[in-house]
């Protein structure tokens, strides 16, 4: 994968504008959606407008702070608190949607049960690669099952990986290895735009 991801590698603005970049929006008023590309600022983005933006500082107001396991320690002790905490910070942008009006329901949402969990080794590989093994993603509430897969069979379609995580202590360990999990959704569902990786250094 480094050899593919090689002078691929792009960095994002700071988060503010990386959430313009993947809110829904609709061009402003007067601008042609014909002919050239439109950028970012000739959008209005939903995530720049109220209650949206009640919502926000209604999470922000809810996080707790989060401690690292201390360096050294292995990337696996990291694992369960860090799952532990990302779920809290679903869970705590549901419940400010919740209370805000104009915003689809909770089971029309997106990732409406997502929790992130430790999980076993994938059930499924991708292109005769070997299975990823051990490491944090995020399922629909199914933290119990012993298997998941990228492309579950059609007896199991909760079975599905949401989101991989992952977690190292080198940058350029951490964002190869994310390009390899990127790779599992793509192939698993080849007319998607993008795969979302979260990963922690």
């Amino acid at each position: 994968m480094e050899d593919e991801i090689t002078n691929r590698a792009f960095g994002f603005p700071p988060p503010p504008e990386l959430a313009r970049m993947l809110s829904p929006k609709t061009p402003k008023r007067g601008i042609e959606v014909a002919g050239e590309l439109l950028r970012l600022h000739d959008y209005n983005c939903i995530v720049d407008r109220q209650p949206f933006l009640a919502a926000l500082d209604d999470v922000v107001a809810q996080f707790r702070t989060f401690t690292p396991q201390p360096a050294g320690s292995g990337e696996s002790v990291s694992y369960p608190s860090l799952a532990e905490f990302l779920t809290e910070c679903v869970e705590a942008c549901h419940k400010a949607l919740d209370r805000q009006h104009g915003f689809p329901l909770r089971q029309d949402r997106w990732y409406q049960r997502l929790e992130f969990t430790v999980a076993r080794q994938v059930g499924d590989r991708v292109d005769h690669a070997s299975p990823l093994g051990q490491t944090l993603r995020a399922e629909k509430e199914y933290q119990h099952l012993e298997q998941l897969y990228w492309r579950p069979p059609l007896k199991k379609p909760a079975h599905r990986i949401m989101l991989p995580v992952e977690v190292k202590s080198s940058w350029r360990d951490m964002v190869s290895q994310a390009a390899t999990y990127a790779r599992s959704p793509f192939s698993a569902n080849p007319t998607r735009t993008f795969a979302l990786v979260p990963a922690f250094n």
